[in-house]
């Protein structure tokens, strides 16, 4: 039966028809053509589908057919949810000495030739999948001269200790980033380096 992996590791099956885990969606537009009597297979063949992960209720949208990769989506938690939760944050700290800026966030972003479509850090470190904005990175190339353990420190959105500054050569490392994650299998792999983790209560910007 075919399926689809889903970045919370389920599998969802669409092979069965029904099929409870596939919705169906149509524009107004393409739905506004059709009156009176309609074909249902004419109407059909309008339709976009998607699955619907039971299991974290991701979206997986195949807007160009199952031939294609389907766009994922993620519902986001409510206003009064965000603000109300004040649950510690995981986060580790890491540079890399090969990757720019540039480079180490396309690291982050999905990578298309992964059968389950991880990024290259999930894939090297064993993390959970990486939302977007969970992580940022500070290149060397952005900030010149200026790129130091003191300058550094100050970008983070959260307090850190020199401490953990203090262990990365920053004559030799092409960025830093910190990550928003709750494990890692390794903390070591080809391209980068983690510390940590550290304990964030909330960002500066909260």
């Amino acid at each position: 039966m075919p399926s689809l992996k889903c970045r919370c590791d389920n599998r969802i099956d669409f092979g069965q028809i029904p099929n409870p885990n596939e919705w169906l969606l149509v524009s107004d537009v393409a739905y506004d053509k059709y009156d009176g009597i309609v074909n249902s297979e004419d109407l059909y063949s309008e339709f976009e589908h998607a699955l619907r992960c039971p299991n974290c209720q991701r979206l997986w949208v195949f807007w160009n057919g199952f031939s294609e990769e389907p766009t994922c989506y993620e519902a986001q938690p409510k206003k009064d949810q965000c603000t109300s939760n004040n649950k510690t944050r995981r986060v580790y700290i890491g540079y890399s000495t090969t990757l720019n800026g540039r480079e180490m966030i396309q690291y982050f972003d999905i990578d298309p030739l992964h059968d389950d479509r991880l990024s290259k850090f999930e894939q090297n470190f064993g993390s959970p999948y990486i939302q977007p904005g969970s992580f940022e990175v500070y290149g060397k190339e952005t900030y010149g001269n200026d790129f130091n353990a003191a300058y550094v420190k100050d970008l983070f959105p959260f307090d850190l200790e020199e401490i953990i500054l203090s262990k990365i050569s920053f004559d030799e490392a092409r960025c830093v980033f910190f990550v928003e994650t709750e494990s890692v299998d390794i903390k070591s792999a080809k391209d980068a380096t983690l510390l940590g983790p550290i304990d964030v209560e909330k960002y500066n910007f909260e």
